[in-house]
């Protein structure tokens, strides 16, 4: 994150004007999304826009990169990096304008960076949620599956196992074991999935599991103690 250090919020008087990098160049989007499942709401959350802000001043004009997160105050300009400035070569209009656009485009880039590392650390921290869920379900499984087994034990220590479970009850025998059966396939369904989560491998949440930051959300969004491994 060294290359965002720089970059701070707009102050009154420090820029002549900001525009979105959209309306500088065409671009075939209307901002990138800042979610692994691709939403955007009517606020403008969910999506992160590059920015243009052309600097206050006199000399050659110098242009500004910068992004914007959607869902802000209107009177939230963005944030830019104050290194790096696109230079106009000259004071003609055709060199402003290319300058512009050449930071109008570097600003989409960044955006889409930030973007995707914004809806990988939310594709972790929905992971994390997840994979907490999972461990209910397999928590709440293996307790049905032990409450039917100690009952099975007290029934055929009441009756004797040839009483309750002998070649006369046939039908019972298979309902014990056809319940029991479908929670242990619950258990490893969801141990399995646990394991793609933990991972960073499950199809709709993929985020790189050996990155600190993105084990961070994993462990805020299940609410755990520690990164788990597999």
């Amino acid at each position: 994150m060294e290359n965002f250090t720089s970059m701070h919020h707009t102050a009154d008087g420090a820029f002549r004007y900001t525009q979105d990098a959209a309306y500088v160049v065409s671009i075939d989007h209307t901002g990138w999304y800042t979610n692994p499942f691709g939403e955007a709401f009517k606020d403008g959350s969910g999506l992160c826009h590059g920015v243009v802000a052309r600097l206050a001043g006199g000399g050659p004009a110098r242009f500004a990169v910068g992004y914007r997160m959607g869902g802000h105050d209107d009177d939230d300009a963005g944030t830019f990096a104050m290194r790096g400035l696109f230079v106009a070569r000259s004071s003609d209009e055709s060199d402003i304008e290319q300058a512009g656009q050449d930071a109008a485009r570097a600003a989409n880039e960044l955006a889409c960076m930030l973007a995707q590392l914004e809806s990988e650390y939310q594709a972790a921290w929905q992971a994390g949620q997840e994979y907490s869920q999972e461990g209910e379900t397999i928590a709440t499984a293996r307790a049905a599956a032990r409450a039917i087994l100690a009952e099975r034990r007290e029934l055929i220590r009441a009756n004797g196992s040839g009483g309750v479970f002998g070649s006369g009850w046939p039908a019972m025998c298979d309902a014990i074991r056809a319940q029991v059966t479908a929670h242990c396939d619950t258990i490893r369904t969801a141990r399995e999935r646990r394991a793609k989560l933990a991972a960073g491998d499950d199809p709709t949440l993929c985020f790189w599991a050996g990155s600190e930051r993105m084990q961070a959300a994993f462990i805020d969004g299940g609410d755990l103690d520690w990164f788990p491994t597999f």
